[in-house]
Protein backbone atom coordinates (compact mmCIF):
# COMPACT_ATOMS: atom_id res chain seq x y z
CA UNK A 1 0.00 0.00 0.00
CA UNK A 2 3.09 2.27 1.00
CA UNK A 3 4.76 1.29 -2.41
CA UNK A 4 1.45 1.71 -4.76
CA UNK A 5 1.75 5.54 -2.75
CA UNK A 6 4.58 6.20 -4.69
CA UNK A 7 3.74 5.17 -7.76
CA UNK A 8 0.54 7.21 -7.96
CA UNK A 9 2.64 10.58 -6.94
CA UNK A 10 5.09 10.00 -9.74
CA UNK A 11 2.46 10.79 -12.41
CA UNK A 12 1.33 13.64 -10.66
CA UNK A 13 4.07 14.92 -10.05
CA UNK A 14 5.13 14.64 -13.47
CA UNK A 15 1.83 16.34 -14.76
CA UNK A 16 2.63 19.22 -12.32
CA UNK A 17 6.00 19.89 -13.77
CA UNK A 18 4.43 19.65 -17.09
CA UNK A 19 2.29 22.54 -16.65
CA UNK A 20 4.76 24.37 -14.77
CA UNK A 21 7.43 24.19 -17.15
CA UNK A 22 4.48 25.52 -19.82
CA UNK A 23 3.59 28.29 -17.64
CA UNK A 24 7.48 29.46 -16.74
CA UNK A 25 8.56 29.35 -20.27
CA UNK A 26 6.49 32.47 -21.19
CA UNK A 27 8.76 35.43 -21.24
CA UNK A 28 5.92 38.05 -19.74
CA UNK A 29 5.82 35.06 -16.96
CA UNK A 30 9.52 35.14 -16.70
CA UNK A 31 9.82 39.15 -17.08
CA UNK A 32 7.16 39.71 -14.25
CA UNK A 33 8.64 36.51 -11.51
CA UNK A 34 12.26 38.53 -12.24
CA UNK A 35 11.22 41.89 -11.62
CA UNK A 36 9.04 40.43 -8.25
CA UNK A 37 11.78 38.98 -6.91
CA UNK A 38 14.37 41.35 -7.26
CA UNK A 39 12.07 43.90 -5.72
CA UNK A 40 11.27 41.48 -2.58
CA UNK A 41 15.25 41.23 -2.26
CA UNK A 42 15.87 44.19 -2.34
CA UNK A 43 13.42 45.48 0.31
CA UNK A 44 14.64 42.67 2.81
CA UNK A 45 18.08 43.18 2.02
CA UNK A 46 17.51 47.15 3.38
CA UNK A 47 15.39 45.75 6.36
CA UNK A 48 17.97 43.91 7.18
CA UNK A 49 21.01 46.40 6.34
CA UNK A 50 19.92 49.77 6.84
CA UNK A 51 19.85 51.25 10.66
CA UNK A 52 17.93 54.64 10.43
CA UNK A 53 19.32 55.51 13.51
CA UNK A 54 22.60 55.00 12.64
CA UNK A 55 22.39 56.56 9.45
CA UNK A 56 20.96 59.98 10.97
CA UNK A 57 24.05 60.01 13.46
CA UNK A 58 26.55 60.01 10.82
CA UNK A 59 24.22 62.42 8.28
CA UNK A 60 24.21 64.76 11.28
CA UNK A 61 28.20 64.44 12.09
CA UNK A 62 29.43 64.90 8.16
CA UNK A 63 27.25 67.87 7.33
CA UNK A 64 28.16 69.92 10.96
CA UNK A 65 31.75 68.80 9.26
CA UNK A 66 30.75 70.81 5.79
CA UNK A 67 29.27 73.48 7.54
CA UNK A 68 31.28 74.78 9.50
Amino acid sequence: MFASFFVGVEGVKGIIAEAVSGFLGNPWVQGVLYFVLVCLFTYFYTAVTFDPKNVSETYRRWVGLFLV
